[in-house]
């Protein structure tokens, strides 16, 4: 197995990883994917050190009310929030599931949700759950991504 040492960024290597696969080469494919698995911790931890994680009082309630309103009444006491930019992810109590995670581009008290996420995720899916944000919260910053992707496979202190 040759590996392309042109390859400097994770998000790179992964396409060229499931390239491969797509022509027949599965091993490489496993190699390359277990590899690059196993470098999401230092690069995304490193991410998540640039994400806000500030959520006061006064603005746990305010999202928690508004979080009531988009969603279901029983919804609604924000646990967490991941900011970067004008983008944040609020992580939310429910009395109905699993909590979710609130996808949005924009200030929550303003704004309408993009998407939701709850549920388990084990380490070795880190890359699709961080494909799986990237489609469904297009234009969501990349740090605020591999951070969310990290956090809820290998560090989730939820």
């Amino acid at each position: 197995m040759d590996c392309d040492p042109g390859l400097k960024h994770t998000d790179d290597a992964m396409r060229w990883a499931k390239r491969s696969a797509e022509f027949g080469d599965k091993e490489d494919f496993h190699v390359y994917r277990g590899l690059l698995e196993a470098n999401w911790g230092q690069s995304r931890e490193e991410s998540c050190s640039l994400i806000d994680r500030t959520l006061t009082s006064e603005l746990q309630a305010a999202y928690s009310r508004r979080v009531s309103e988009q969603l279901h009444p029983d919804t609604g006491n924000v646990l967490q929030s991941f900011r970067f930019g004008t983008w944040q992810i609020l992580y939310v109590e429910n009395q109905m599931s699993d909590p979710p995670f609130l996808f949005y581009s924009d200030d929550p008290l303003k704004s309408d949700v993009i998407t939701t996420w709850s549920g388990a995720a084990a380490p070795f899916e880190t890359q699709d759950i961080y494909e799986w944000v990237n489609k469904n919260a297009p234009g969501i910053p990349m740090n605020l991504a591999q951070c969310f992707a990290w956090r809820v496979t290998s560090d989730r202190d939820l």
